[in-house]
């Protein structure tokens, strides 16, 4: 079997995977009442932040109905009937009056409570925007290994700086009108710069069907661990977009992006 046909084999092997995982791979479990407590006071935030105060009082009554189901389940002693009812008592003021500092007060002394009953949510959670920036640089430094060891960068390389003189020459020929030049440089592109081409495509492709099926995988795993979770809040609003938070995959790409340079030429140099 030749390279190529390895290659072809171990893609249509990766698309198999990505189908079975993507078909029966298991919804979001339900959470529990303390995430779904914190996740809801995120979401009003979310609103506030957007200029819409009215979004935000249906995640707070929703994320109060969680609360009493979270504190109902706390062992005996874990919170006092006074910290229960302030508690209380802010949620019902925040439904009248959301304020995006008071919503931030009361989310930590809920999450502190938590903690101090041994019943927090995981810490994949609490740290996601580090672990989420962890996992681009892992995956870059994996992807970019990868690429070094089994493309040629060599052979790309010289491809590169043949293809971009064919280029220069193509222009400066076409902005003197020298049709005959031009002529010449046509059956080149044709004999020779295409294949070029054609196969630097493939070269530089080479590591995406090694790695594309554990990618998939792990993505498709992240994206069911962070469904619906804040990941990381941006410090103003993007524009267009309107976007005042990011959850997993936006968060990933702003990580992956920001790091990929950085390792390709530390690694590969290119």
């Amino acid at each position: 079997m030749t390279g190529l046909s390895k290659f072809k084999t171990l893609g249509i092997i990766t698309i198999v995977v990505v189908l079975i995982v993507w078909l029966y791979a298991p919804s979001p479990p339900e959470r529990e009442p303390l995430w779904k407590t914190l996740n809801k006071l995120d979401s009003a935030i979310v609103a506030i932040r957007r200029g819409d105060e009215n979004s935000a009082k249906a995640p707070i009554e929703n994320a109060r109905e969680y609360y009493v189901e979270f504190a109902g389940n706390l062992p005996p002693g874990a919170i006092t009937q006074e910290e229960n009812e302030r508690i209380i008592q802010t949620f019902d003021s925040l439904v009248q009056q959301p304020t995006k500092e008071n919503i931030q007060e009361l989310r930590s002394m809920i999450s502190s409570i938590g903690e101090r009953a041994g019943a927090g949510i995981s810490p994949i959670y609490r740290y996601a925007v580090y672990l989420v920036l962890l996992i681009s640089v892992v995956l870059n430094v994996l992807v970019n290994l990868v690429s070094k060891y089994i493309v040629d960068w060599e052979w790309v390389r010289n491809a590169r700086e043949t293809i971009n003189r064919y280029t220069r020459e193509y222009r400066e020929a076409y902005r003197t009108r020298d049709f005959k030049r031009l002529h010449k440089l046509e059956i080149e592109q044709r004999k020779n710069i295409a294949p070029i081409q054609s196969r630097m495509m493939i070269e530089v492709m080479k590591p995406t069907v090694i790695y594309m099926a554990p990618f998939f995988v792990l993505f498709r795993f992240l994206w069911w661990l962070y469904s619906g979770w804040v990941v990381a809040w941006l410090p103003f609003t993007l524009p267009v977009l309107g976007m005042v938070s990011m959850g997993f995959i936006s968060w990933y790409v702003i990580c992956s992006f920001g790091t990929s340079f950085v390792f390709r030429k530390l690694i590969i140099g290119d």
